[in-house]
């Protein structure tokens, strides 16, 4: 009988998609801040304790690492995409299994030494992904190589 009642979602999704995908009765739960500009990011990370992802597909999201850089630990679906970026930095739910998720919530909001301790391996894992620099020189040497090999 763990009280779930205290527990807020933010969203940032557009106006019009809010009305339309979260139902009236679940909106004392959910706010929504609309889009943001990633120059507004960092406060709204800090307004929030973690970040809570339940995605199904990723090309590649940034908010994994944007929680990681802002100190604020990761509750996402269990996909290769959520681990290999994450590691041992998120808490993990079963894809498309709503009790799973509340449980990982709750496990997180009933253990500050969690908490922490999510948000150190984040703090460590931040190196792997490089600057801003690092990753625009990695982008150009693989666009090099595919050019290269294309008439191969």
């Amino acid at each position: 009988d763990r009280d779930i009642r205290d527990i807020r979602f933010t969203m940032t999704l557009p106006e019009n998609d809010f009305e339309r995908v979260i139902e009236a009765r679940n909106r004392e739960f959910v706010s929504n801040v609309g889009k943001q500009l990633p120059q507004d990011c960092p406060p709204l990370y800090l307004q929030c304790h973690a970040l809570f992802l339940p995605t199904l597909l990723e090309c590649f999201s940034a908010n994994y690492v944007e929680a990681m850089c802002m100190r604020r630990p990761s509750i996402t679906t269990d996909m290769g995409f959520a681990r290999t970026t994450c590691q041992d930095a998120a808490l993990y739910f079963k894809p498309l299994d709503a009790q799973d998720a509340l449980d990982r919530i709750l496990e997180l909001k009933d253990s500050s030494e969690l908490y922490l301790s999510l948000v150190e391996k984040g703090r460590t894992q931040l190196p792997r992904f490089g600057t801003p620099q690092q990753r625009m020189e990695k982008y150009l040497q693989l666009l090099e190589e595919l050019v290269a090999n294309r008439g191969n």
